[in-house]
This record gives C-alpha cells, structure tokens and sequence, in this order.
C-alpha cells in the first residue's frame, strides 16, 4: 500500500491534524476528495472547515516520499481550479508535506510569490514534534526500526486516552499498515508490544469475535486474526495466551487457515 495512502486514510481520521501541524490549535475541519467537474478530476487532499466561521482557511495538502519536481505544479493547479470552480468566499492555503527537508524540491521562481505571502507552506515530517496523538502517528513513517518499539510505546499511551473505541481501533490497523509498509520484515516483538500494549481484549473487534461472538460461532473472522498473527511469527502458545483461547482452540482455527 502506498505511504501516502495510508497518511490519506490517517487524516480522514483526524481531520483537524493538518491545522494542529500548521499551529491552529481548535480549528474544526473535514477531510475530503472533490471532483472538479469540467475536468473530470478529482483533487485527494482538501480540508474544509465545518463551521461558517470565514476566517478559517481551506486546505489543499500533498502528501510526497520522493523527490518530485511536479508537486508545486500539481498542488497548485489542483488549487486554483477548485476555487474556481467552486468559489469559497474564504482565505486558503496550499500545503506541502515532505518526508523529509533533504528531499523536498525548492520551491520553483515563478511560485516564490505564493510562499512570500504565506500562501503556500512546507512540512517536514521527519521534524515533527510528537506530543501530540496525530502527530506521534506520523512520525512513524520517519523512524528507523531499532527505535520503533519506543516511539510506537509512545502512540500506544496517547491512544489510551481515547474514549473513542471503533477511532481507537482504526489508528490501531492504521498504525500496523504502516509499519508493515516501512518494516515488511519487522519482527513479532514490535507487533506483539502493540498487541498486548493497546489492550486488543478491549477492542470492539475482539469481543465481538472472541467474546460476545463465543456462542454464534464466527469463526471466519476469528481465523483472519489469528492468520495475521500466524504471519508475524507468533507461535500457538503465544496467540493462544494472548487471546486468552486454549491451545485446542487455536490448533484448530490455525490449520483452518
């Protein structure tokens, strides 16, 4: 799955996060694809805030891993056709998120005026700060393995603080895309701390499959967890303990698989 992607899916989780990053704190907004019409064209990366309030700007985001000498072009065309086509009467804002500064392409001459006046700005993620959840969840796809373990005990404890469950459970199968795309071989460890570490017990999808779901049989899904274990490395003793199954239960939904 590609990078950006998955940091597409992240924001319409969080939708307030590109706001936080751009240091407005307490704005609302919504993520979301608009079709240009006349073009059939479709721009990914627009933000819109939820309330009337006009002096909130709009957003247009992209998202780049690798050096890319079109990205100004297309953020900024993709731009100025929405306004024209849809006309807000609000300020925007063009924003360009890089992996990291040493790849970012410098801003071409004909485009500095944008950025002169703070209509068109650069993030760094591999800068960010991680005090915050959203922001602890991005940095992610800038850390080298060894220190994954760490930075992810982090995203785990601010991911307590949730009272959002099915949110919860979201960034949780977010964050394993992710690692799973930096680190295909990453080893069980890394995903047994984030297992055992967000309390995969107290998940909607573990009671319903291993809980609520016991009596009703749902063994197709039961499967599907226990699989993605199998994939990572995990032994029968240990998913069995870890999804608190007799060793029985899982031989047997394991050589279903």
């Amino acid at each position: 799955m590609r990078t950006d992607t998955i940091f597409y899916q992240l924001f319409q989780l969080m939708p307030n996060l590109l706001s936080e990053l751009l240091g407005k704190v307490g704005a609302d907004y919504q993520f979301k694809s608009v079709e240009i019409k006349e073009l059939s064209r479709r721009i990914d990366g627009v933000f819109l805030p939820k309330n009337n309030d006009t002096q909130q700007p709009i957003y247009f985001a992209e998202i780049q891993f690798q050096a890319d000498e079109r990205l100004y072009e297309r953020l900024i065309t993709e731009t100025f056709l929405y306004l024209g086509q849809y006309r807000p009467e609000r300020e925007w804002l063009c924003v360009a998120l890089w992996l990291r500064q040493s790849i970012a392409v410098p801003i071409p001459r004909h485009y500095q005026a944008l950025a002169e006046a703070g209509l068109l700005r650069l993030i760094y993620l591999e800068e960010l700060d991680s005090n915050s959840l959203g922001t602890s969840v991005l940095s992610l796809v800038t850390v080298s393995e060894a220190t994954v373990p760490e930075r992810l005990q982090k995203v785990v404890t601010q991911l307590r603080t949730l009272t959002d469950e099915r949110l919860q459970e979201q960034l949780i199968e977010l964050v394993e895309k992710m690692l799973i795309y930096r680190f295909p071989d990453f080893s069980k460890e890394v995903l047994q701390a984030m297992f055992t570490d967000t309390d995969i017990k107290q998940t909607r999808f573990y009671r319903e499959v291993f809980q609520e779901g016991r009596q009703e049989g749902r063994q197709e899904e039961r499967q599907q967890l226990i699989a993605r274990l199998q994939q990572r490395g995990f032994s029968v003793n240990e998913v069995a303990e870890m999804l608190a199954l007799s060793r029985e239960e899982v031989t047997q939904l394991w050589g279903n698989n």
